[in-house]
């Protein structure tokens, strides 16, 4: 205890919050306003899904999967996957964006083959302004991609776009104003989901 210095005061303790950090695993844009916390014990949309790394992870090919996330509290259980150095037809000069169904608590009410679109956003740093944002539709994605999770955690194969942004598209363009990645780290959002019956 220092000279001149007084905790207490009238039997009453003054603390002041002088920072707020995101954890680890949530770093977002300055513009953007996180999704409050609710009562269910697991992300739903709309929710941010934060990627470390990414130099790394593209130099050695290292697919990141996303915290899991339910399209509801009743819903699906899915995952977001990502690979940054890309697959396919954007292999090398793409990122590549999946969409992978769970093995979820809440199988055995659900409706199957799974019918939902979702809808994800890759956010611009700079601004609340042109995000690259796709959809990816469930009558598009094999059946056997949709069918419940029996086996493992996750489905053999998810869907989603091979080439879902370039790489050269991500960094800082100043005439659109627009960067995709800060500090190494892309931050998605899964913005919509529409479930279908």
């Amino acid at each position: 205890r220092q000279k001149n210095t007084q905790y207490l005061l009238n039997d009453l303790i003054c603390f002041k919050v002088s920072k707020v950090a995101f954890p680890t695993g949530q770093d977002v844009p300055n513009w953007y306003i996180p999704t409050p916390v609710t009562e269910f014990p697991y992300l739903l949309p709309p929710c941010t899904l934060t990627m470390y790394n990414f130099s790394d992870r593209k130099r050695v090919a290292d697919p990141w999967q996303s915290t899991p996330f339910y399209t509801g509290p009743d819903g699906y259980k899915l995952q977001l996957v990502v690979n940054a150095n890309g697959e396919d037809s954007g292999k090398g000069t793409h990122v590549s964006v999946y969409v992978y169904l769970m093995k979820g608590e809440n199988d055995d009410i659900l409706s199957w083959p799974f019918k939902c679109d979702i809808t994800i956003r890759l956010l611009n740093w700079r601004e609340d302004k042109r995000h690259v944002e796709k959809t990816v539709e469930h009558y598009n994605v094999p059946i056997e991609s949709r069918t419940r999770v029996t086996q493992g955690e996750e489905a053999p194969d998810g869907w989603g776009y091979h080439r879902f942004i370039s790489h050269s598209d991500l960094y800082y363009n100043i005439t659109n104003n627009t960067e995709y990645i800060s500090n190494d780290i892309l931050c998605f959002l899964v913005s919509k989901v529409i479930v279908h019956s």
